[in-house]
């Protein structure tokens, strides 16, 4: 429990699409580059090391963190 504000708890839910906003583009090269199947691979594998370190946070920022590093790829 991180005894956190109810605002703190919507930045949370913010951070979520952070990551999205400023990696579409890039990644949408990648994607042209490298194919469909391996960016999905390597889009599941990031999304577990971010829902890992987001079950494991010992505070808020960590947790934070995380919950941008799950959903860089979408």
């Amino acid at each position: 429990d991180f005894d956190i504000s109810h605002a703190e708890a919507g930045l949370s839910m913010s951070f979520c699409g952070l990551g999205g906003i400023f990696l579409i583009l890039p990644l949408s090269l990648y994607l042209h580059r490298l194919g469909a199947k391996n960016v999905g691979i390597c889009s599941v594998a990031l999304n577990v090391i971010g829902i890992a370190l987001t079950a494991i946070a010992p505070n808020i920022a960590v947790f934070l963190a995380g919950r941008i590093w799950s959903f860089f790829i979408f």
